[in-house]
């Protein structure tokens, strides 16, 4: 028990929780266990279990201008806040995505099929190197889209589309060196009219 208590310990010690603005909701804190095995709480101060505040406040402005770029479609100001050896991983296709050349590829894809592509925070996780987002994906499928390697581009519905999905982002001196993406993509097909909702047959 110990053990699963000393692993929580090492995760809340590290995360700070932020709302959809990107402003501090609550202080962090721990959990520290005595040499008894008694448990109690701490408030995080700045320099203390590892914390460190300044990377937390500095991946919350990196959090916010990544999605402020992203919904800007300014490629270039995305791509300047990518590490030189960037890799996206997205749970629907087995490669990942590598480099800065291929992300630029992915958004452009993306505009191309929603040009009024739009991403909303919801709620947001940071520590001193992962930032961990839930979002709201919008946009109109007004140009052709590929839903997975190997599949034909599907042609521009003119269909409106909002689905969820959850980012993971590391961080590393200041750059998004990686990303993971949990896209709904089965919420997408259905609302483009690939496939039926679930008891509609």
């Amino acid at each position: 028990m110990i053990g699963i208590v000393e692993k929580f310990s090492l995760i809340f010690a590290k995360l700070a929780i932020i709302d959809g603005d990107n402003k501090p909701r609550s202080q962090p804190f721990y959990l520290e266990t005595s040499s008894q095995g008694r448990v109690s709480w701490r408030i995080a101060p700045n320099t203390q279990k590892g914390l460190k505040t300044m990377s937390v406040q500095e991946n919350s402005r990196i959090n916010e201008e990544y999605f402020a770029a992203v919904n800007a479609h300014d490629i270039d100001r995305y791509l300047d806040l990518l590490s030189d050896d960037f890799v996206m991983r997205n749970i629907n296709n087995p490669e990942p995505v590598r480099g800065k050349d291929a992300a630029r590829q992915v958004l452009e894809d993306a505009y191309a099929a929603f040009p009024d592509y739009h991403v909303e925070l919801k709620n947001a996780v940071v520590s001193d190197d992962q930032i961990a987002v839930e979002l709201e994906f919008s946009g109109t499928h007004d140009g052709p889209f590929t839903l997975g390697p190997g599949a034909p581009p599907l042609p521009a519905t003119g269909k409106p589309v909002r689905t969820q999905g959850i980012f993971v982002a590391t961080v590393k001196d200041g750059k998004v060196v990686e990303v993971h993406l949990y896209p709904d993509s089965m919420g997408m097909m259905m609302q483009l009219g690939l496939i039926s909702p679930p008891g509609s047959e």
